[in-house]
């Protein structure tokens, strides 16, 4: 049997949970890392009611390939759910019907990322390590502890790059097609 972290979200999760010291092994995962930026950055969370949707989950029965929808390439759609610009009847209606088309356990653990309680469903992942890998925050030390407050707003350290002045005024280079 391979110890190798799986490909499937909901599956590099429970294995995650399974393997807390090999956190490391997962810090390049770009979905895990697009998932968890929903389920542990305050400003990032769902503009959706608490708890389950009213239409329920998708079904167990139905094997992970079978499924109608892999949650993966989903993920990047998750944007759509903290959009303040639509209506919230539209970000709950593509929300059960992301439900509806996902696993169970899928579901529920879109439940969990919706309402930011991720750690009920996953204990033992250690979510301050793994952030530490991606953003680099003075609240991810704390995110996870009695004392972070969900008020407090993250920052960023350091300063943005400067951007290039461009190109010189009078200069004969310029793209095709203009005049």
């Amino acid at each position: 049997m391979s110890t190798n972290p799986p490909k499937r979200i909901y599956e590099l999760m429970v294995w995650l949970n399974d393997h807390p010291e090999r956190v490391d092994e997962v810090k390049d995962e770009v979905s895990l890392r697009m998932l968890l930026q929903y389920a542990l950055i305050p400003a990032n969370k769902f503009l959706l009611p608490e708890g389950e949707p009213d239409g329920g989950f998708g079904s167990d029965d139905a094997p992970y390939s079978m499924t109608a929808v892999n949650l993966n390439p989903e993920l990047r759609r998750l944007y759509i759910f903290t959009r303040k610009d639509l209506k919230p009847m539209v970000r709950e209606n593509y929300f059960i019907e992301l439900m509806k088309s996902i696993t169970r356990d899928e579901g529920r653990m879109m439940v969990a990322i919706k309402d930011q309680n991720i750690e009920t469903l996953f204990p033992n992942i250690p979510y301050a390590k793994l952030a530490s890998h991606w953003w680099n925050h003075t609240w991810v030390s704390g995110a996870k502890s009695k004392d972070y407050t969900p008020e407090s707003k993250p920052v960023a350290e350091g300063t943005p790059p400067k951007r290039s002045p461009g190109r010189p005024k009078g200069s004969k280079n310029k793209p095709k097609g203009v005049a």
